[in-house]
């Protein structure tokens, strides 16, 4: 195994500050800092401060604080990111209704599909939107979440996901509302990585919307560090003791008290003065940006695009722009010093962060120029076609055999994944392990993998594929 050139230490400290970096962590100026991480990390041994595992001085203070920010009847923080967070929900579903099904929306994280299926709940997918110029993953429809939940067996959730990883924001309340028509007690999730300032943008969160439980990734667009999170409830159709119960089983018993530290201060700074003066700047980079891509020629994804049923807003901190080829693109941007959030087959998206320069939407634009004269579409692996076309919505039966095996991509189409497949970012799986292979998923795994994306699977070369025997 080779050594990389420079040590990671040496590339946070090289580098990396000098970058424009439209991506997360988003780090907020207005959150105050601990001084020295080093002098100051404590543990529960430091029994002046509280407890962090029994929730009690300092900590339930920020539980209090974090909670009051969403109208949440309560919360829960966590340092493993919203992936635990979603552990944390999907554990409790399963204490509450072990064994039952959960209807997750098509542009789940894997991390929510994971987490279901190791807690033994069984996942089907709801019907979904595809914005074929950006290949945008959208959510169900109200009308689709009625018919899905009048056809069959009650499930144990419905779990949705608002914002999308590119920007696009689902009319939550008409979706719960829809649920709440079928069944009154129909616990509905939201997997709300992305919406940690909804409130401070003046928008609706989920569990205002009608939400049972969401989970929030405060270093995404939260202003904190990464692995920040908070798991938050309104209600009891989710038991709140068997939400803390999960929290309990899975969460770390030496929590860094310099992230939740910083959590506190992220919340803190996005509502203050000085941290909404800081978001509307960062709204003002992004509408910058989306000017200077437009005056290039290039479409970006907005709310008029969108079917309004499927999308209420599109989150005014995300750019997302249609230009093929995007990984290459976002390679070429990289060389450029400019850094993307996450970058597709068809699109490549910049998340206006706090931390940018003045100049960032300038030197962005001028790099995407400077790109697109170089070329990029002759290095573009093509485009794939509608990833929903032929997507199985429901698992296979299981066989009385649960043997793994590798078989060759091609070979694959008609058979059980054994493994959930994706490209990271943004995590959302094409191959879900249960699920039959079809030949579009096949298709869109071929162009990700001619463009270069970096593919989480078994083989990350995608030559061979695991399959259920």
């Amino acid at each position: 195994m080779l050594l990389p050139v420079t040590s990671l230490v040496d590339a946070l400290n090289g580098r990396l500050p000098r970058l424009q970096r439209w991506c997360t962590p988003t780090l907020l100026p207005a959150a105050a800092s601990v001084l020295d991480p080093y002098l100051s990390e404590a543990s529960c041994s430091v029994d002046e401060l509280g407890d962090p595992l029994a929730r009690t001085g300092a900590f339930a203070r920020l539980e209090y604080l974090a909670a009051a920010g969403q109208g949440a009847d309560g919360c829960l923080l966590g340092v493993h990111g919203s992936t635990g967070g979603n552990w944390v929900v999907a554990r409790a579903l399963a204490l509450q209704a072990p064994g039952t099904t959960v209807l997750v929306a098509r542009e789940s994280h894997q991390s929510v599909i994971h987490a279901c299926q190791a807690f033994g709940l069984t996942v089907a997918f709801l019907p979904g939107g595809w914005h074929e110029p950006t290949h945008t993953l959208l959510a169900c429809t109200p009308r689709e979440v009625h018919a899905e939940l009048a056809a069959g067996p009650p499930p144990a959730a419905l779990w949705l996901t608002s914002p999308g990883y590119d920007g696009a924001i689902a009319d939550v309340a008409a979706l719960a509302e829809a649920a709440r028509g079928i069944d009154e007690e129909l616990v509905v999730v939201v997997d709300e990585a992305w919406g940690a300032h909804l409130e401070a943008l003046g928008l609706t969160g989920a569990l205002r919307a009608g939400a049972d439980v969401t989970v929030r990734s405060m270093h995404k667009l939260g202003g904190a560090l990464a692995q920040t999170a908070v798991v938050a409830w309104r209600g009891t159709r989710l038991d709140p003791g068997l939400l803390e119960m999960a929290w309990r089983q899975y969460t770390t018993t030496s929590p860094s008290y310099g992230l939740l530290a910083n959590l506190e201060a992220a919340l803190a700074g996005l509502a203050s003065p000085q941290g909404a003066t800081q978001l509307a700047r960062a709204v003002g980079l992004a509408v910058e940006l989306r000017e200077r891509l437009a005056a290039l020629g290039v479409d970006c994804l907005t709310q008029e695009d969108l079917p309004a049923d499927r999308a209420q807003a599109v989150d005014p901190l995300k750019v997302t722009a249609a230009v093929p080829g995007g990984l290459a693109v976002a390679r070429g941007l990289a060389r450029h010093g400019v850094i993307a959030e996450k970058a597709g087959l068809a699109s490549v998206t910049f998340v206006a962060a706090y931390h940018l320069d003045d100049d960032a939407p300038a030197l962005a634009a001028d790099a995407l120029e400077a790109v697109m004269a170089e070329g990029f579409r002759d290095l573009n692996g093509g485009r794939a076609g509608n990833l929903l076309a032929d997507l199985p919505r429901r698992a296979c039966e299981p066989g009385p055999a649960r043997v793994r095996a590798a078989c060759d991509l091609a070979a694959a189409v008609g058979a059980v994944a054994g493994e959930t497949v994706e490209a990271y970012p943004p995590g959302i799986p094409i191959l879900v392990d249960g699920f039959e292979i079809t030949a579009g998923a096949v298709d869109h795994l071929r162009a990700l993998a001619a463009g270069g994306a970096q593919v989480i699977a078994t083989d990350a070369t995608l030559r061979t594929v695991q399959v259920r025997m």
